[in-house]
């Protein structure tokens, strides 16, 4: 199936497959590295357990924005290493608890606005929501 973009002249029924396909791989992609930042986050946490470390989240998040995302800033001890990791693995599940929110809220106007526009059940089923959903979840997989 050809991408909006390498449509030639596209439908109001192109654009709504293309909002749904947004939308769809937003849920799937936030999901899929939601699971994989919540994995991190608890090996991160066993590490600090491990080597008895007891500071907390919001020490660990201070430090993280201390230093940067891309860690350019000098890390001089293994507390703070320790706790920039934590404070990036917390970070990672928060943008993507967030993205997903928005991802979620970018499907319900889409399909409020399938519903608006009084497509007929053929033009439905040519959008064929359930298809771009299962394919988006699909690509995630591989």
């Amino acid at each position: 199936m050809k991408r909006y973009s390498e449509i030639e002249n596209p439908t109001d029924i192109d654009l709504m497959r293309k909002c749904f396909r947004d939308a769809f791989w937003n849920v799937a992609y936030h999901e899929h590295q939601l699971i994989a930042a919540h994995k991190h986050l608890a090996v991160v946490r066993g590490l600090k357990t491990r080597c008895n470390y007891t500071f907390s989240d919001e020490d660990a998040l201070r430090v993280y924005d201390e230093l940067g995302d891309d860690s350019d800033g000098e890390i001089s001890s293994t507390n703070e290493y320790i706790q920039y990791l934590v404070g990036s693995a917390l970070q990672s599940v928060e943008y993507h608890e967030t993205a997903l929110q928005r991802g979620h809220s970018e499907v319900a106007p889409a399909k409020a606005l399938l519903l608006r526009c009084n497509f007929t059940e053929a033009e439905i089923a040519e959008i064929a929501v359930e298809e771009i959903e299962r394919e988006m979840r699909k690509q995630m997989e591989e």
